[in-house]
Protein backbone atom coordinates (compact mmCIF):
# COMPACT_ATOMS: atom_id res chain seq x y z
CA UNK A 1 0.00 0.00 0.00
CA UNK A 2 1.65 3.50 -1.21
CA UNK A 3 0.43 6.74 -0.39
CA UNK A 4 2.02 10.62 -1.04
CA UNK A 5 2.87 13.49 0.97
CA UNK A 6 0.76 16.54 -0.43
CA UNK A 7 -0.23 19.77 1.44
CA UNK A 8 -3.79 18.83 1.32
CA UNK A 9 -2.70 15.25 3.59
CA UNK A 10 -0.69 17.17 5.41
CA UNK A 11 -3.79 20.03 6.15
CA UNK A 12 -6.37 17.67 6.98
CA UNK A 13 -3.55 16.08 9.38
CA UNK A 14 -2.84 18.98 11.07
CA UNK A 15 -6.79 19.71 11.90
CA UNK A 16 -6.98 15.96 12.71
CA UNK A 17 -4.52 16.66 15.29
CA UNK A 18 -6.08 19.59 16.71
CA UNK A 19 -9.32 17.96 16.91
CA UNK A 20 -7.85 15.35 18.44
CA UNK A 21 -5.98 17.45 21.23
CA UNK A 22 -9.25 19.25 21.89
CA UNK A 23 -11.01 15.95 22.55
CA UNK A 24 -8.53 14.99 25.12
CA UNK A 25 -8.60 18.52 26.66
CA UNK A 26 -12.11 17.97 27.07
CA UNK A 27 -11.36 15.12 28.54
CA UNK A 28 -9.66 16.12 31.41
CA UNK A 29 -5.37 15.75 32.43
CA UNK A 30 -3.79 13.59 31.19
CA UNK A 31 -3.09 10.61 33.07
CA UNK A 32 0.17 10.01 34.63
CA UNK A 33 1.42 6.54 33.88
CA UNK A 34 1.80 5.97 30.04
CA UNK A 35 -0.48 3.92 28.31
CA UNK A 36 1.11 -0.29 27.77
CA UNK A 37 1.17 -1.42 24.67
CA UNK A 38 2.04 -5.09 24.10
CA UNK A 39 4.02 -6.78 21.65
CA UNK A 40 4.53 -10.71 21.45
CA UNK A 41 7.92 -11.81 23.27
CA UNK A 42 10.32 -13.78 20.91
CA UNK A 43 9.21 -12.79 17.32
CA UNK A 44 12.31 -11.58 16.18
CA UNK A 45 12.38 -9.67 13.53
CA UNK A 46 9.24 -7.85 14.47
CA UNK A 47 9.26 -7.91 18.17
CA UNK A 48 11.42 -9.12 21.19
CA UNK A 49 13.59 -8.28 24.12
CA UNK A 50 16.97 -6.72 23.86
CA UNK A 51 18.23 -6.27 27.57
CA UNK A 52 15.46 -4.71 29.24
CA UNK A 53 14.31 -2.66 26.02
CA UNK A 54 11.73 -4.56 23.36
CA UNK A 55 13.06 -4.09 19.90
CA UNK A 56 12.24 -5.05 16.37
CA UNK A 57 10.29 -3.59 13.44
CA UNK A 58 6.87 -3.47 14.79
CA UNK A 59 8.50 -1.91 18.28
CA UNK A 60 10.33 0.22 15.87
CA UNK A 61 7.59 1.40 14.14
CA UNK A 62 5.46 2.00 17.46
CA UNK A 63 7.73 4.17 19.12
CA UNK A 64 8.05 6.43 15.84
CA UNK A 65 4.47 6.76 15.64
CA UNK A 66 4.12 7.20 19.47
CA UNK A 67 7.21 10.11 18.97
CA UNK A 68 4.66 11.67 16.28
CA UNK A 69 1.95 11.67 18.30
CA UNK A 70 2.99 12.98 21.32
CA UNK A 71 2.03 10.02 22.81
CA UNK A 72 3.09 8.28 26.02
CA UNK A 73 3.19 4.55 25.49
CA UNK A 74 5.64 1.78 26.49
CA UNK A 75 5.54 -1.90 24.87
CA UNK A 76 5.32 -4.37 26.89
CA UNK A 77 6.37 -8.18 25.49
CA UNK A 78 3.97 -11.17 26.58
CA UNK A 79 3.52 -14.32 24.72
CA UNK A 80 1.39 -14.43 22.48
CA UNK A 81 -1.69 -16.32 24.18
CA UNK A 82 -0.92 -14.48 27.25
CA UNK A 83 -1.12 -11.25 24.90
CA UNK A 84 -4.14 -12.28 23.43
CA UNK A 85 -5.87 -13.05 27.44
CA UNK A 86 -4.75 -9.59 28.49
CA UNK A 87 -6.49 -8.04 25.44
CA UNK A 88 -9.61 -9.71 26.11
CA UNK A 89 -9.89 -8.78 29.82
CA UNK A 90 -8.81 -5.55 29.46
CA UNK A 91 -5.08 -5.92 30.99
CA UNK A 92 -3.73 -3.25 28.70
CA UNK A 93 -4.30 -0.52 26.28
CA UNK A 94 -3.80 -2.26 23.38
CA UNK A 95 -1.53 -3.99 20.66
CA UNK A 96 1.30 -3.34 18.62
CA UNK A 97 0.68 -5.41 15.67
CA UNK A 98 -1.63 -8.01 15.69
CA UNK A 99 -3.74 -9.89 13.06
CA UNK A 100 -7.69 -8.98 12.86
CA UNK A 101 -9.84 -11.56 14.95
CA UNK A 102 -13.18 -11.27 15.45
CA UNK A 103 -13.35 -12.42 18.78
CA UNK A 104 -11.81 -9.95 20.01
CA UNK A 105 -14.01 -6.40 18.53
CA UNK A 106 -15.69 -5.93 21.83
CA UNK A 107 -12.62 -5.19 23.32
CA UNK A 108 -9.93 -3.67 20.43
CA UNK A 109 -10.45 -1.28 17.81
CA UNK A 110 -8.08 -2.50 14.89
CA UNK A 111 -6.78 0.32 12.49
CA UNK A 112 -6.48 -1.47 9.65
CA UNK A 113 -7.00 1.38 6.86
CA UNK A 114 -3.34 1.04 7.25
CA UNK A 115 -1.36 -2.06 8.20
CA UNK A 116 1.41 -1.84 10.34
CA UNK A 117 2.82 -5.25 8.47
CA UNK A 118 1.37 -7.55 5.85
CA UNK A 119 2.34 -11.25 6.31
CA UNK A 120 3.17 -14.36 4.07
CA UNK A 121 3.21 -17.83 5.49
CA UNK A 122 4.75 -20.75 4.39
CA UNK A 123 3.92 -24.40 5.28
CA UNK A 124 7.14 -26.21 7.28
CA UNK A 125 7.42 -29.52 7.67
CA UNK A 126 10.36 -32.00 8.60
CA UNK A 127 12.87 -32.95 5.80
CA UNK A 128 12.44 -36.59 6.56
CA UNK A 129 8.64 -36.21 6.12
CA UNK A 130 8.36 -33.70 3.43
CA UNK A 131 4.80 -32.23 2.70
CA UNK A 132 4.13 -30.74 -0.72
CA UNK A 133 1.23 -27.96 -0.98
CA UNK A 134 -0.38 -27.26 -3.93
CA UNK A 135 -3.70 -25.77 -2.21
CA UNK A 136 -5.62 -26.76 0.85
CA UNK A 137 -6.94 -30.02 -0.86
CA UNK A 138 -3.61 -31.22 -1.05
CA UNK A 139 -3.54 -31.12 2.67
CA UNK A 140 -6.29 -33.83 2.99
CA UNK A 141 -5.65 -36.17 6.67
CA UNK A 142 -2.85 -34.12 7.50
CA UNK A 143 -2.33 -32.86 10.99
CA UNK A 144 -1.49 -28.83 10.59
CA UNK A 145 -0.10 -26.81 13.43
CA UNK A 146 -1.31 -23.13 13.16
CA UNK A 147 -0.57 -20.10 15.32
CA UNK A 148 -3.22 -18.61 17.83
CA UNK A 149 -4.71 -15.64 15.59
CA UNK A 150 -3.66 -16.69 12.33
CA UNK A 151 -5.87 -16.67 9.48
CA UNK A 152 -3.97 -18.44 6.26
CA UNK A 153 -6.46 -16.84 4.07
CA UNK A 154 -10.44 -17.88 2.99
CA UNK A 155 -10.07 -21.16 0.77
CA UNK A 156 -7.39 -22.20 3.69
CA UNK A 157 -10.02 -21.77 6.24
CA UNK A 158 -12.76 -23.23 4.43
CA UNK A 159 -11.25 -25.86 4.12
CA UNK A 160 -10.25 -26.27 7.65
CA UNK A 161 -14.17 -26.02 7.98
CA UNK A 162 -14.70 -28.47 6.34
CA UNK A 163 -12.39 -31.12 7.76
CA UNK A 164 -10.02 -31.88 4.93
CA UNK A 165 -7.25 -31.66 7.34
CA UNK A 166 -7.04 -31.72 11.27
CA UNK A 167 -5.49 -28.03 12.71
CA UNK A 168 -3.83 -27.43 16.15
CA UNK A 169 -3.79 -24.24 17.37
CA UNK A 170 -0.42 -23.71 19.16
CA UNK A 171 0.39 -19.93 21.20
CA UNK A 172 2.81 -19.10 18.33
CA UNK A 173 5.79 -20.52 15.62
CA UNK A 174 7.53 -22.15 18.52
CA UNK A 175 4.78 -24.25 19.57
CA UNK A 176 3.77 -25.23 16.25
CA UNK A 177 8.18 -26.19 15.90
CA UNK A 178 7.73 -28.30 19.21
CA UNK A 179 4.71 -30.12 18.16
CA UNK A 180 6.22 -30.75 14.87
CA UNK A 181 9.08 -32.30 16.67
CA UNK A 182 7.74 -34.15 18.63
CA UNK A 183 5.50 -35.96 15.47
CA UNK A 184 2.18 -34.49 16.70
CA UNK A 185 1.40 -32.73 13.50
CA UNK A 186 2.40 -33.15 9.86
CA UNK A 187 3.83 -29.64 9.19
CA UNK A 188 2.91 -25.96 10.08
CA UNK A 189 2.20 -22.88 8.95
CA UNK A 190 3.96 -20.24 9.95
CA UNK A 191 4.85 -16.08 9.31
CA UNK A 192 7.46 -16.42 6.78
CA UNK A 193 10.47 -14.14 8.24
CA UNK A 194 9.82 -15.15 12.14
CA UNK A 195 9.75 -18.56 10.89
CA UNK A 196 13.16 -18.29 9.04
CA UNK A 197 14.27 -16.24 11.74
CA UNK A 198 13.46 -18.95 14.71
CA UNK A 199 14.54 -21.64 12.27
CA UNK A 200 18.14 -19.73 11.66
CA UNK A 201 18.31 -19.40 15.72
CA UNK A 202 18.09 -23.09 16.11
CA UNK A 203 20.46 -24.28 13.53
CA UNK A 204 17.12 -26.55 11.85
CA UNK A 205 16.78 -24.37 8.60
CA UNK A 206 18.30 -27.59 6.97
CA UNK A 207 15.65 -30.16 9.11
CA UNK A 208 12.28 -28.03 8.47
CA UNK A 209 11.71 -26.59 5.33
CA UNK A 210 9.17 -24.62 3.66
CA UNK A 211 7.11 -26.02 0.79
CA UNK A 212 7.73 -24.17 -2.03
CA UNK A 213 3.94 -22.41 -2.58
CA UNK A 214 2.56 -19.58 -0.02
CA UNK A 215 -0.44 -20.58 1.70
CA UNK A 216 -1.29 -17.32 2.38
CA UNK A 217 -0.83 -13.42 3.24
CA UNK A 218 -2.63 -11.32 6.10
CA UNK A 219 -2.10 -8.31 7.87
CA UNK A 220 -1.54 -7.16 11.25
CA UNK A 221 -2.79 -3.85 12.61
CA UNK A 222 -2.28 -1.82 15.77
CA UNK A 223 -5.24 -2.47 18.12
CA UNK A 224 -6.67 0.22 20.52
CA UNK A 225 -8.88 -1.01 23.68
CA UNK A 226 -12.04 0.47 23.67
CA UNK A 227 -11.63 2.01 27.08
CA UNK A 228 -8.46 3.62 26.64
CA UNK A 229 -7.47 5.61 28.96
CA UNK A 230 -7.81 9.42 28.54
CA UNK A 231 -8.44 9.15 25.14
CA UNK A 232 -11.37 8.76 22.49
CA UNK A 233 -10.60 5.33 20.62
CA UNK A 234 -11.87 6.48 17.44
CA UNK A 235 -10.26 9.36 17.10
CA UNK A 236 -7.00 7.87 18.00
CA UNK A 237 -7.32 4.98 15.90
CA UNK A 238 -8.10 7.16 12.48
CA UNK A 239 -5.24 9.34 13.66
CA UNK A 240 -2.78 6.23 14.07
CA UNK A 241 -4.07 5.29 10.56
CA UNK A 242 -2.96 8.53 9.01
CA UNK A 243 0.02 8.86 10.41
CA UNK A 244 0.94 5.04 9.76
CA UNK A 245 0.02 6.58 6.30
CA UNK A 246 2.90 9.17 6.53
CA UNK A 247 5.12 6.54 7.92
CA UNK A 248 4.90 4.81 5.01
CA UNK A 249 4.94 7.60 2.24
CA UNK A 250 8.06 9.13 3.67
CA UNK A 251 9.97 6.09 4.14
CA UNK A 252 10.06 4.95 7.47
CA UNK A 253 8.83 1.66 7.01
CA UNK A 254 11.61 1.19 4.21
CA UNK A 255 14.28 2.21 6.84
CA UNK A 256 13.50 0.53 9.74
CA UNK A 257 13.25 -2.51 7.58
CA UNK A 258 16.12 -2.44 6.53
CA UNK A 259 18.38 -2.85 9.76
CA UNK A 260 15.92 -6.44 10.36
CA UNK A 261 15.47 -7.72 6.91
CA UNK A 262 18.02 -8.90 4.28
CA UNK A 263 17.49 -7.02 1.42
Amino acid sequence: MSTSANPQRASSLAAFALLLGLTLLAAGPAKAEPLRFLAEAGYAPYSFAYGDEARGIDCELFQELARRLSLDAVIELAPRDRMIDMLRNGEADGAVALGYQSELVPALLFARRQAMRSNSYDLFSHVARRVAYDGPASLAGKRIALPLGVDPGRAFGDAEAQGVFQTLRAPGESGCVRLLLMNQVDAFVGQTEASYDMLTKMGMTSTILAAKQNVGRDSSYVAVARDIRGHKPEDLVRLMELVLGDMLADGTYRKIQARYLLP
